[in-house]
């Protein structure tokens, strides 16, 4: 801290003896002996005798404050008798600090300096309580205390008036269970107590954020988001709450209203599924009553095949209608599905079918189901017509592989296995070219294992971006 050079003294008789009492300890001193002649710096306030502190503190009303707040450090010098009457005592305790007419010169200096020190600090605590002020009374949202033992409001920032309509002394004059409809007042303290109870444990509740009623002066009620803290006294005891709120009624009901919105899109989409599913369910069933007319084997085969390629469809739009997710379908288990509905239609003769799964659980959107899923009714459509040997249990086996970067599906039968030198890019049957197509929408690669026994086949997808 800087050493002030000087002090003015402040006396109206001319005060050399003070002056020199003051030289000694070390400052260099100029005498004055009207108020508005004193500087910015350290002013010495002459209060030796009762009656000149009454002259000074009684004209002036309250001097020292006066000049504190020009800007001085103000010491009052005083004797015990100073102290006469209430007035005089009151307004020498507007100075930064006090010596007595007869301190030695150190004690004297070390005062002088200790009251500098504290109008520093009086200096920054009033800047500081200067930009808090502005900031709360300029503030959108209203910035409030509420003393927890008088219970009731110490402090509302202006803007009370635009949120409630309210003026500060009619907000400050409520309490707060007129200052929220019933229900909201409940919730409110219910959450008081839990943050006392919890401070009674040792632990100090964290902010909290939420919205409640508060009734307007013009009668309506406003949804209002309040954040609380609890302020706590230098003990650790608290002491107020602390409160920000903010008009959340248009976002409330701008949020209610998109939920809305959304809840009848779902129940839309939902309809929209079902009647597609429907209406895949009629295709299939026109099918099956038209093979029933087909005379020539190799037709009745591909109506089969065409039931098929609809049923797996189908099973997509049933998944969704039974899914919490409209979007969405967990991959491996509608697979197996989809396997296990076309091996029931197609065995009609001796003999049967076991279905091996292996699967991760991967969540897909509904037209990557969908196009997997009518790759995969290909493949088990051709092994269940050219791997089945009469009389036989044909193995099927099913995996499905998901990781961060791709998702594999590998579907294996244990018959004859595919024709020496046979590659699937440039195999011509149609379900070998739809195959091909669907994986090629999707991005991915579709291979034949070689060196196994039977027929393996692999679809590799990157994963969704």
């Amino acid at each position: 801290m800087e050493i002030p050079a000087g002090v003015v003294l402040l006396s109206r008789e001319g005060g050399q003896d003070l002056a020199g009492h003051l030289r000694e300890a070390g400052f260099a001193v100029t005498v004055v002996s009207e108020p508005e002649s004193v500087p910015p710096g350290v002013v010495i306030l002459d209060l030796v005798r009762p009656e000149q502190a009454r002259e000074w503190l009684h004209e002036k009303t309250d001097l020292p404050r006066i000049l504190r707040a020009r800007g001085n450090t103000v010491v009052a010098v005083v004797t015990p008798d100073t102290f006469e009457d209430d007035r005089n005592a009151i307004g020498v305790s507007g100075a930064h600090s006090y010596i007595l007419r007869d301190d030695p010169p150190r004690s004297v200096r070390a005062t002088v300096l200790a009251a500098v020190s504290r109008r520093d600090q009086d200096e920054r605590l009033r800047k500081s309580e200067e930009r808090y002020r502005l900031l709360a009374e300029n503030a959108g949202d209203v910035i409030w205390t509420w003393d927890l033992r008088a219970k009731a409001y110490e402090y509302i920032s202006p803007s009370i008036l635009r949120l409630r309509g309210l003026t500060v002394e009619e907000a400050l004059a409520e309490d707060m269970r007129e200052s929220m409809t019933p229900e909201s007042y409940g919730r409110a303290m219910d959450a008081l107590r839990a943050g006392l109870e919890s401070l009674a444990r040792g632990v100090r509740p964290a902010p909290i954020t939420d919205k409640y009623d508060q009734p307007c002066k013009d009668g309506s009620v406003k949804t209002v988001e309040i954040t609380t803290s609890v302020i706590y006294d230098e003990a650790g005891a608290p002491t107020h709450v602390l409160g920000v709120s903010r008009d959340a009624t248009e976002r409330v009901r701008s949020q209610e209203a998109l939920e809305s919105a959304l809840r009848r899109s779902e129940l839309l989409f939902r309809e929209l599924e079902h009647r597609v599913k429907n209406t895949l369910a009629m295709i299939a069933s026109l099918l099956s009553l038209a093979s029933d007319h087909v005379r020539d084997p190799e037709d009745a085969v591909l109506f089969e095949e065409s039931q098929s390629r609809i049923q797996a469809l189908s099973l997509v739009y049933d998944r969704l209608l039974r899914s919490s997710d409209v979007a969405r379908i967990e991959l491996g288990s509608y697979l197996e599905d989809l396997c296990r509905s076309v091996t029931s239609a197609f065995i009609r003769n001796a003999g049967g079918v076991d279905l091996r799964v292996d699967r991760d659980e991967v969540t897909v959107n509904s037209k990557r189901a969908a196009l997997v899923g009518l790759a995969v009714n290909e493949l088990v459509t051709n092994a269940l017509k050219y791997a089945r040997k009469p009389g036989a249990v044909l193995s099927l086996g099913l995996s499905v592989r998901g990781s961060e970067d791709s998702l594999t599906v590998r579907f294996s039968d244990d018959g004859p296995g595919m024709p020496e030198g046979f590659r699937a890019e440039d195999a011509e049957g149609l379900g070998f070219l739809l195959i091909r197509s669907l994986v090629s929408q999707l991005g991915g690669e579709f291979t034949v294992e070689t060196g196994v026994p039977g027929a393996a086949f692999r679809i590799t997808l990157p994963s969704e971006t």
